[in-house]
């Protein structure tokens, strides 16, 4: 064989590899484009689940804070009556003080003008002065304890709150 049959068969054998590796690079640029577009996929379908769970998650804070809200206004409304309840309880306590000072006023003075006085008098006097006591240690109580009651109350409702307005900046 001569050269040039020797350089024409290298010159086909090396056109016949270009050939061969194109088709074979064609083949691995496709499954590139098939991984890729898969990871693509997969990436997007990971997404659409992340948001379907932030939409979950949102729609039970929603319920959540609408629970809430709805509480927190039943706990106002019940704040207002025993505020109302506490005003008409002072009221009445006030109105019971100075019943009993007039009353012991009333004692002092008969008791000065005639120290012997009508018994009876004194008796009726007596009588209602310890009622007067008796409803003011009743009253006493309660509004100290409702005070306290409305303090914790405050401290929570604050505290709740603050929680509240610390979710939403998050």
């Amino acid at each position: 064989m001569d050269k040039s049959n020797v350089g024409q068969s290298d010159k086909v054998q090396l056109q016949q590899q270009i050939i061969y590796f194109k088709s074979e690079l064609v083949k691995y640029m496709k499954k590139v484009e098939k991984l890729e577009n898969n990871y693509q996929v997969n990436m997007m379908k990971a997404l659409e689940e992340k948001y379907d769970n932030a939409l979950a998650k949102n729609e039970t804070l929603e319920k959540s804070n609408r629970a809430l809200f709805q509480e927190k206004q039943t706990c106002r409304k019940q704040l207002t009556e025993k505020d109302k309840l506490l005003e008409k309880m002072k009221e009445h306590l006030h109105s019971t003080q100075s019943e009993l000072n007039r009353l012991k006023e009333e004692m002092n003075s008969s008791e000065k003008r005639d120290p012997e006085g009508d018994e009876e008098e004194n008796q009726v006097a007596k009588t209602e002065i310890a009622t007067e006591d008796n409803e003011e240690s009743e009253v006493v109580p309660l509004a100290k304890k409702y005070d306290q009651f409305f303090q914790s109350y405050q401290a929570s409702f604050r505290e709740e709150e603050s929680k509240n307005s610390a979710k939403k900046k998050n």
